[in-house]
């Protein structure tokens, strides 16, 4: 441990609110009971201090986390798709243009509930 946060102050001169905030997710991600398989990488040596410092979140999270997160972004996806194609199509109204009654609107919701 003490190798990671001695190659993390090499790394992170001048910017320490930055190295602060990188340390304390390092340190939580090694301490988490549910993400063994990345203390067990690092007690072996399979990943250096230097990769560690430079390790994103989404690096260092667990393979359930990982998982989570790529059913959490589809999901957002999908209904993010789904929501631009809320289009419908109805005679019951008028166009304002051509005075035609095949309009198709989308509705559009104003405010938070």
């Amino acid at each position: 441990m003490y190798l990671i946060q001695g190659e993390g102050e090499k790394q992170n001169t001048g910017m320490h609110a930055a190295a602060g905030f990188m340390s304390l997710s390092i340190m939580f991600n090694v301490k988490d009971d549910t993400n063994l398989d990345f203390r067990r990488r690092i007690l072996l040596g399979r990943i250096k201090p230097e990769a560690v410092v430079s390790m994103t979140f989404s690096d260092m999270a667990s393979e359930q986390r990982k998982k989570e997160t790529e059913g959490i972004k589809a999901k957002s996806m999908f209904e993010c798709e789904l929501g631009a194609t809320a289009v419908a199509s109805t005679d019951q109204f008028k166009c304002g243009k051509c005075l035609q009654r095949k309009t198709t609107y989308s509705r559009c919701r104003q405010g938070a509930c």
